[in-house]
Order: C-alpha cells, then sequence, then structure tokens
C-alpha cells in the first residue's frame, strides 16, 4: 500500500493529509478537491469530484466512479449481510 502526504494551505490553517492508496483505478486529486467554509469546527470540507453534488459531473463519469467503488466488492461476503451506509452528500453512493 503507497502512502502520500500531502499539505494543502488554506486561509484557517494548513490541512494534512495522509492518503493510504491500493487501487490505482482513480487518483485522490481525481476525485476529490478543497473548499473552506466558516465553521470553526471544520473550516474545510472535502468535495467530491466525481458525485455530482456540489460541482457539475457528466453522468458518465458518475456512472464510472460508481460502477469501479462497486467492483471492490468482495464476490465471497458471508450471508447474511447488512450494510448501513450514511454520509452528508454522497447519495449517489447510497
Amino acid at each position: 500500500m503507497q502512502i502520500e502526504t500531502q499539505q494543502v494551505e488554506l486561509t484557517t490553517g494548513t490541512l494534512t493529509l495522509h492518503i493510504a492508496s491500493q487501487h490505482s483505478t482513480y487518483t485522490p486529486y481525481d476525485l476529490f478537491g478543497f473548499a473552506e467554509r466558516r465553521n470553526p469546527k471544520r473550516s474545510f470540507l472535502f468535495v467530491s469530484k466525481v458525485l455530482g453534488r456540489h460541482i457539475p459531473v457528466a453522468p458518465s463519469l458518475m456512472r464510472r466512479a460508481t460502477d469501479t467503488l462497486a467492483q471492490l466488492i468482495p464476490d465471497d461476503l458471508p450471508t447474511p449481510l447488512l450494510v448501513i451506509g450514511m454520509a452528508e452528500t454522497a447519495i449517489a453512493l447510497g
């Protein structure tokens, strides 16, 4: 597993990321960018480049990203299986 460190300079400070990546289909920079907000508890957001929630994305790109993620689910999971997913804005992945 490759771990990459990136620093993002924001007006409120420096955000240091340690990104562990096993799959090379997408780089982290293909998937998200950063935005700032006026909130003392969390002054930044990861903004998806593939969900189409906050920035426009071609439907074909959304579909390709969703299909790629679905292919990572192993076929031999134990059953019965309960999956609960919760996210603020990942509505396409729900």
